[in-house]
């Protein structure tokens, strides 16, 4: 099945390259994910708790993965369930509390790096270490100029719609 053609602004429009290039690595993440028992969205997840050992609250998540509050919550229950991840009360607060990655969920993060690391060697193959260097800065950069010129937090309370299906 072919696609229809983008629209006659797309050919000279950086946004919608960027947008569609996402788009195509994401379904790639996910393919690749899937067959290691895992998806993109659990995989971030698991990254940003990977690296916390003192627990991150859902709120913090929520801001790093620029998903609502109703899609973090039911990706959070659902890993919980699944053994992923608990939450404990948090000490400082109490109407907040802190996620920890369990044993289980230790053990599946081990995947995850290989998964990326196989789409990239897909994705940058025939790049120089100096063209990724390059378009790793060009991206920074990017990010940068829209995080000076849009309120994150703004954005990622409203914008629903790239994260309606995190399952």
């Amino acid at each position: 099945m072919r696609r229809p053609p983008p629209p006659p602004f797309a050919a000279d429009s950086l946004t919608y390259q960027l947008f569609h290039t996402v788009r195509v690595l994401g379904r790639a993440v996910e393919s690749r994910a899937q067959a290691a028992g895992l998806n993109r969205t659990r995989g971030m997840v698991l990254g940003h708790l990977a690296h916390r050992t003192e627990g991150v609250t859902a709120a913090e998540l929520r801001r790093c993965l620029g998903v609502t509050a109703a899609s973090m919550s039911r990706l959070l229950s659902d890993m919980e369930r699944d053994g992923l991840l608990q939450r404990t009360p948090h000490p400082a607060d109490a109407r907040a509390m802190l996620i920890h990655l369990t044993d289980a969920g230790r053990a599946m993060m081990q995947t995850f790096p290989a998964v990326v690391t196989e789409i990239e060697q897909v994705a940058f193959a025939g790049f120089s270490a100096q063209e990724r260097d390059q378009l790793r800065a060009l991206l920074e950069r990017l990010r940068a100029n829209l995080g000076d010129a849009v309120d994150q937090t703004e954005v990622n309370a409203t914008d629903d719609t790239e994260t309606e299906n995190l399952g």
